[in-house]
């Protein structure tokens, strides 16, 4: 379930899955090409349990306490797809509470996950992560854009 707070702010849906939220006052900022098709290549390599593809989009200098290093992340999420039966399947939702920064060299945000579980095509569970601080920067020497830091934040871990 989405905080309380949520309930007097607007939903934007800038991709299948990942969604903005803002204050009905306010005119959001939008995401950079870059950092949405980020989150959509996330959403894709998690819906499909696939750690090859979340492994590229982890950049190698990754730091976090969502996993304290990239390997550490990785072997994370592998044991998490792999405690999945085959017909469990995951479909992630991303909600973007605050864009802090989105320019050419970072961007910054406070996000949520959320996982809703469903066997073959019947809904069972939804798993919540909690909001959590992100950083995705472009990666030297190709300018190629990665997730660099993933911190669930302090309130969310007590």
């Amino acid at each position: 379930m989405l905080p309380d707070r949520i309930l007097s702010l607007l939903l934007e849906k800038l991709a299948n899955g990942i969604y903005l939220l803002y204050k009905k006052s306010y005119e959001p900022e939008r995401l950079s090409g870059n950092t949405l098709a980020i989150f959509k290549q996330f959403k894709s390599a998690y819906d499909s349990k696939n750690i090859n593809s979340f492994k590229s989009l982890i950049s190698n200098n990754y730091t976090g306490n969502f996993g304290y290093n990239k390997a550490e992340l990785v072997i994370l999420m592998d044991q998490f797809f792999q405690s999945f039966p085959p017909l469990l399947n995951p479909n992630l939702t991303i909600y973007i509470f605050q864009i802090i920064e989105d320019s050419n060299s970072i961007f910054k945000a406070v996000i949520q996950f959320k996982t809703h579980l469903s066997f073959t095509i019947v809904p069972i569970r939804s798993l919540e992560l909690g909001e959590a601080y992100i950083e995705i920067t472009p990666e030297i020497p190709y300018g190629i854009w990665k997730i660099s830091k993933i911190e669930i934040l302090e309130h969310q871990l007590k």
